[in-house]
Order: structure tokens, then C-alpha cells, then sequence
């Protein structure tokens, strides 16, 4: 099963419990302190930031894997993150519930 952007946003706002506001907020904080224009595999025609984040989820210019630096990013660290490549994998949810379902 593959996740919609709404659907995986809508999961991690029930998991933690958020209203619609605190996740508005939350993905503000994601973009100030993503550190996704540094990466090896960002590219100059990609404007967005926080791959990581479900409801931007990856992206449709990132297409290769040249290195990756989420393990560094504040982001990361303060979400608890545990995968890589979230621009070209999607959102840590997406991924997970991908892999749970055996795809």
C-alpha cells in the first residue's frame, strides 16, 4: 500500500497528536531547519525542503541518489528519524508503511 500525501499526513497528525494548525506549524519548522539544500543529491532546479516531512513527501526532480546527509540534520535528529533518501524514497511514514505491507 502506498501512501497519499493526505493519508500519511493525516496518520502522523493522529499519532501525534496534532490539530491542523500544530502540523502547519510543524512543517514551517521542518523547512527552516531541513538541511536538504546541502545534500550531494539536491539539485538547483529543486525548490522544496523537507522531503521527510509527509506532506511534501519526495520529489519529483530529485531523481539521484549522489549522497546523503539527512543522519546530520536537525530535522531528523528531533523527529527521530531512521531511513535515508527522503527525496527520492518519500516521507519516513510512506516508506515504513510501504515496507510493512511487503512492497
Amino acid at each position: 500500500m502506498s501512501l497519499s500525501r493526505e493519508q500519511a499526513k493525516a496518520m502522523v497528525m493522529e499519532q501525534m497528536n496534532m490539530s491542523e494548525e500544530e502540523f502547519a506549524q510543524r512543517e514551517e519548522w521542518v523547512k527552516q531547519n531541513c538541511t536538504c539544500a546541502n545534500c550531494p543529491s539536491y539539485t538547483p532546479e529543486e525548490a522544496a525542503l523537507g522531503f521527510c516531512w509527509p506532506s511534501i513527501g519526495m520529489s519529483e526532480i530529485i531523481t539521484e541518489e549522489k549522497g546523503c546527509i539527512c543522519g546530520g540534520c536537525p530535522v531528523y535528529t528531533e523527529a527521530k528519524l531512521t531511513l535515508s533518501y527522503y527525496c527520492t524514497k518519500d516521507s519516513e511514514i510512506t516508506q515504513k508503511m510501504s515496507s510493512d505491507s511487503g512492497m
